[in-house]
C-alpha cells in the first residue's frame, strides 16, 4: 500500500489498484477491469485489454 502526496494532489495505490486525485482530475486503474479518467475534457473509459500496457502517468 502506498499513499503519496504531491504538490497538486495525492495518489493511493494498493496491489494493482491505483487511485489518483489531482486538481481537476480523477484517475482510477483497476487490474483486469480497465481504467477510468475524469477531467475537464470529460469521462474516459478503457478496457483492460487496451490499457494494461499504458504507463501510469
Amino acid at each position: 500500500m502506498r499513499i503519496e502526496f504531491t504538490r497538486w494532489g495525492m495518489e493511493f495505490a494498493i496491489m494493482g489498484l491505483i487511485v489518483r486525485l489531482v486538481v481537476g482530475d480523477v484517475f482510477l486503474r483497476v487490474p483486469m477491469v480497465g481504467l477510468l479518467a475524469w477531467n475537464q475534457c470529460g469521462l474516459t473509459l478503457d478496457r483492460w485489454a487496451d490499457a494494461k500496457h499504458d504507463p501510469v502517468v
